[in-house]
């Protein structure tokens, strides 16, 4: 099995992190951040090859006010829980889709209403990854 395969297996094995993952994505379209915000995160992380880099640049885009800090704050968390840059590519890459796919989905502010009550410290609902999913595709 190759490195990325492994890699991707490790993420997607996490039900707590897709969840994480997930609900950053649904905060992030709800709080209307920037598709090139994300792709920034990406190009930073690609150029710098070091975590601590990125997670400095996000809190620079949060000091702009380029990026909302309730879901800076959980792409922040899901840094944190990676161990390797491979890791962070990939955990990055699946919130970059999650975060494109629901762009456009009037569902996905329904689904967030129901979690106004959770705050940035506390964890991802259970299974809120499949339920963000269902939203985007039905």
């Amino acid at each position: 099995m190759s490195t990325v395969s492994s890699t991707i297996k490790e993420i997607t094995s996490k039900p707590a992190l897709l969840d994480e993952i997930a609900f950053a994505a649904a905060l992030s379209v709800t709080t209307r951040l920037d598709k090139s915000q994300v792709n920034k995160l990406l190009e930073i992380l690609e150029a710098s090859q070091d975590l601590n880099v990125v997670c400095a640049f996000l809190a620079r885009q949060v000091a702009r006010r380029e990026w909302p800090r309730s879901s800076a704050v959980r792409v922040f968390k899901i840094l944190n829980s990676v161990n390797t840059l491979q890791e962070a590519r990939i955990a990055l890459g699946i919130f970059k889709w999650l975060f494109e796919a629901g762009q456009h989905n009037y569902n996905v502010s329904k689904l967030m209403s129901r979690y106004k009550s959770i705050r940035s410290s506390q964890q991802a609902p259970p299974s809120f990854y499949k339920q963000y999913l269902q939203t985007l595709l039905s």
